[in-house]
C-alpha cells in the first residue's frame, strides 16, 4: 500500500479538477412519489402471489409517465455519454431531440448493430 505522502499530489490534482464548473453534471430527478411507486411495483412483481397481482405492479415501475422539463426556447441541453463500445450525444431543444451514436471501430470496420424488426424480416 502506498504511503499517504505519495498520494497527496494525486489528491490535490483531483481536487483542482473537481473545482472546474463543468466537473459534474446535474440531471433531473423524478418526483419522490414516482420513486415510491416504482419500489411498490417492484415489490408486487417479486411477491409469490397470483400472476394478476404481480402484473399489477408492472405499470408502477414505468417511469415513462414523467419527463424532465425541456429547455427554454432559444436554449439547448447537451449530454455526451460513453456507452460501452462507443459514444452517444443527445442534444435537446425546446421542441426537438437529436441523438447521435458513434460505434467503436474494430479492425478498421464499424461494427453493425444486430438487425431487428422489419430489417431482420427483409434480410431473413
Amino acid at each position: 500500500m502506498a504511503p499517504g505522502w505519495l498520494l497527496a499530489p494525486l489528491v490535490a490534482w483531483l481536487g483542482w479538477l473537481a473545482a472546474w464548473p463543468w466537473a459534474s453534471v446535474s440531471l433531473p430527478v423524478a418526483p419522490w412519489w414516482l420513486g415510491l411507486a416504482a419500489v411498490v411495483g417492484g415489490v408486487l412483481l417479486a411477491l409469490p402471489a397470483p400472476r394478476a397481482v404481480r402484473l399489477a405492479g408492472l405499470p408502477c415501475c414505468c417511469r415513462r409517465c414523467w419527463r424532465p422539463p425541456r429547455p427554454a426556447p432559444g436554449q439547448f441541453e447537451l449530454l455526451a455519454a460513453d456507452i460501452g463500445q462507443g459514444n452517444a450525444v443527445l442534444v435537446r431543444t425546446a421542441s426537438h431531440a437529436l441523438v447521435r451514436r458513434r460505434a467503436a471501430l474494430f479492425a478498421g470496420k464499424r461494427r453493425r448493430p444486430p438487425r431487428t424488426g422489419a430489417a431482420a424480416a427483409r434480410a431473413g
